[in-house]
């Protein structure tokens, strides 16, 4: 489901929502499948990663 700007999707059933794909919302979003749980993951960003994708070491 890819639903336009602005738009809110329907029908979605998920037991967690994470705000942020950077490496701690990965985590959250890991853990949470791991024991099962539907997992919703939302960035408000362009790219998954949020501030970790800008990271430069």
């Amino acid at each position: 489901m890819n639903p336009s700007p602005g738009t809110e999707p329907s029908g979605l059933d998920f037991d967690l929502m994470v705000e942020g794909s950077a490496a701690a919302g990965f985590s959250a979003t890991v853990s949470a499948m791991h024991q099962g749980l539907n997992v919703v993951v939302i960035e408000k960003a362009k790219v998954i990663g949020g501030s970790t994708f800008f990271v430069i070491g």
